[in-house]
């Protein structure tokens, strides 16, 4: 990986990341107050399993993304920063996809309005994502042209 397409990719999914840390605790509470009581028991943990799965990938990522580096023979620090973001962010997102997970929220909805709510949810964390890596990848252009 040069170090043009490393800065992009890395600043890229970066942009993604941070723009789903984004979320406001008000369009969270949209959800909650649709959904009863019980299920606002399973969202928390749901919250909590999907979150785990992407912390322990970004730590799986981390190390792996160490050991290349350690390996890399560049001398440009932008290179090196960039690549290791775009392969901790990379690992993080592919173990995420690929683990199971042991329960989903659509299992539990019964009206249409907690489907409603759900999927504006689901619709507005998709949304910020993509327009993160895009607006990301922007961003990362003249960086990395610049820094490379």
């Amino acid at each position: 990986m040069n170090c043009y397409h490393s800065g992009i990719l890395g600043l890229a999914l970066l942009g993604g990341a941070v723009s789903t840390l984004s979320v406001t605790e008000e369009q969270h509470n949209v959800l909650r107050d649709v959904l009863p009581d019980n299920l606002d028991k399973i969202y928390e943990q749901i919250i909590i399993e999907r979150r785990n799965h992407y912390v322990f990938g970004l730590v799986l990522g981390g190390i792996l993304a160490f050991l290349v580096i350690k390996n890399v023979k560049t001398v440009n620090r932008f290179h090196r920063i960039s690549m290791f973001v775009a392969i901790t962010l990379m690992t993080s997102v592919v173990f995420y996809l690929l683990m199971p997970k042991s329960d989903y929220m659509l299992n539990h909805m019964k009206t249409q309005e907690e489907n409603k709510a759900w999927l504006e949810i689901y619709k507005t964390m998709k949304q910020r994502y993509i327009i993160g890596i895009i607006l990301g990848a922007l961003a990362a252009i003249p960086i990395a042209n610049s820094f490379c």
